[in-house]
């Protein structure tokens, strides 16, 4: 099982940008584990001025060789994340004049689609499920970021810290960069 980039134009070709990625064709390039910054970009001064909801089209596909029974998804999130992260799946794809497979593409990263039902899908005791999957078999999915602004401007808030046992003397207090959150696929 392999997740794919997507892209408006031309079945398995190149797409190297997740931020491009908003749904159509699948693309020759894949999401790697276990690497950051494999979705969405940093979350900056202005991402949190704008709070928008962004959208991420992919490619899931059946690369195993064989039919998978019970295929589903959901995602971990840390507690101190700054974002939440909701999960759609479109099962049923169209298909062009040329036999490719195509799901629902949008205008723009904050553009919401329209086919699937997007939720948050947090543990794998609340994941969604995929179902079935004959070999190559392809289904789109969509990955949605919101922004906790809540937790942001908490987190904020502390910005240093006692140091040491002196009592007048202070540190910045070090805050994270990225959200670390998992997006885990099961099947048997």
């Amino acid at each position: 099982m392999i997740l794919y980039l997507t892209l408006t134009a031309g079945y398995d070709e190149a797409q190297s940008s997740p931020q491009k990625s908003l749904g159509g064709y699948k693309s020759s390039n894949f999401i790697d584990n276990d690497m950051f910054g494999n979705f969405f970009t940093d979350i900056t001064q202005y991402t949190i001025g704008q709070n928008r909801n962004e959208y991420i089209g992919l490619i899931l596909k059946n690369t195993t060789g064989g039919a998978i029974t019970g295929a589903k998804i959901w995602t971990v999130t840390p507690a101190t994340s700054y974002s939440k992260i909701e999960i759609g799946v479109q099962l049923s794809l169209s298909t062009d004049a040329d036999g490719n497979k195509y799901m629902e593409y949008v205008q723009s990263i904050n553009s919401k689609p329209v086919q699937p039902t997007i939720a948050e899908r947090e543990l794998e005791g609340n994941a969604l499920a995929i179902g079935d999957m004959i070999a190559d078999a392809e289904v789109g999915i969509w990955i949605k970021r919101s922004l906790l602004i809540s937790v942001i401007e908490a987190d904020q808030e502390d910005l240093v810290e006692r140091s040491g046992d002196a009592q007048s003397l202070y540190q910045e207090i070090v805050k994270g960069t990225s959200d670390s959150i998992e997006v885990k696929i099961s099947y048997s």
